[in-house]
């Protein structure tokens, strides 16, 4: 794509922000996460606050640090990470009932 340099100098940004992170879980424990919050958001149950929300409910590697998710998105792009290995995941409001808030996949590895 023409805007994919651009893309990916915004990705960075957002890393090293905090607002991204290189998670390595499947694509199966992403939907088992998923479901683990739509659990904890059921109607007439109490609001989440972020410290409530359920470990299951959250990637092993959300709070690593920007140093490493930088070197982790630098091999995704370099095609030094098999596909579906990893994928930069937006870091969104889990806390929120609103499954577009959760974290999202921004970036993934896919070879043409």
């Amino acid at each position: 794509s023409e805007h994919f340099a651009k893309l990916h100098e915004l990705a960075v940004q957002l890393i090293k922000i905090g607002g991204a992170y290189v998670c390595h879980m499947t694509q199966e424990q992403v939907k088992a996460s998923r479901l683990v919050l739509q659990d904890a958001h059921k109607p007439g149950g109490s609001e989440l606050r972020e410290q409530d929300v359920p470990a299951a409910a959250k990637s092993p590697w959300r709070d690593r640090s920007v140093e490493e998710n930088l070197r982790w998105f630098a091999r995704m792009r370099a095609a030094r990470v098999a596909e579906g290995e990893a994928c930069l995941r937006f870091k969104g409001d889990l806390a929120s009932p609103n499954p577009n808030q959760w974290d999202l996949t921004a970036y993934r590895v896919k070879f043409a």
